[in-house]
């Protein structure tokens, strides 16, 4: 029995703390690693932006609303963007989302071309203990070259973890939503 308590008691511990994989100026450099500047500017919505913003995600801001986290989340109205100029040219907009997963936030840094294409993802923490596959490139793969014109989606264009359906929703939700933000509070 005692043996049993120790091991319960490990595996509480485990799920109980989260993960940080990437600080925000290691993430950053990962995601402009083509820049010779890096920028940041916060934007503040209009209570209009967040309306549409949000009518596009289905009416909330998180895929799952249940938690004071996702409740905060889904009143937010300000946002920083991070811009990645090369020769004084914009070459890309970087923003770090933090999502409701199933244990916990799970942060997520998402790089949008000019254009309004994703160019590249990491996660830079977690607190999910199945959940973890999401973090590996070749999960976060499959959301290069996605715009708004893609369903992103489980089961349609985008494969989940096994065992991770809210962390892969998640993450799907995330892209959409950086595309949306980027889109409605900084594409001219």
């Amino acid at each position: 029995i005692i043996f049993a308590l120790i091991l319960i008691f490990f595996l509480w511990t485990l799920a109980s703390f989260a993960i940080t994989l990437l600080m925000k100026e290691e993430a950053l450099s990962r995601l402009f690693p083509d820049t010779d500047e890096i920028t940041s500017e916060n934007i503040v919505a209009t209570e209009e932006k967040i309306a549409a913003i949000k009518q596009a995600l289905g009416g909330k801001l998180t895929h799952i609303l249940k938690g004071k986290e996702a409740q905060e989340i889904n009143q937010q109205k300000e946002f920083t963007f991070y811009f990645g100029k090369k020769e004084k040219n914009l070459i890309g907009t970087a923003l770090i989302i933090d999502e409701p997963g199933k244990w916990g936030p799970i942060k997520f840094i998402v790089r949008v071309s000019p254009e309004g294409k994703i160019e590249a993802v990491s996660v830079m923490a977690y607190k999910e203990t199945r959940g973890r596959p999401i973090a590996a490139q070749n999960f976060l793969r499959q959301f290069v070259g996605k715009t708004l014109n893609d369903p992103l989606r489980l089961h349609k264009d985008i494969q989940g973890i096994s065992g991770a359906t809210i962390s892969s929703e998640a993450a799907c939700f995330v892209m959409k939503k950086a595309l949306l933000l980027y889109k409605e509070l900084v594409q001219k």
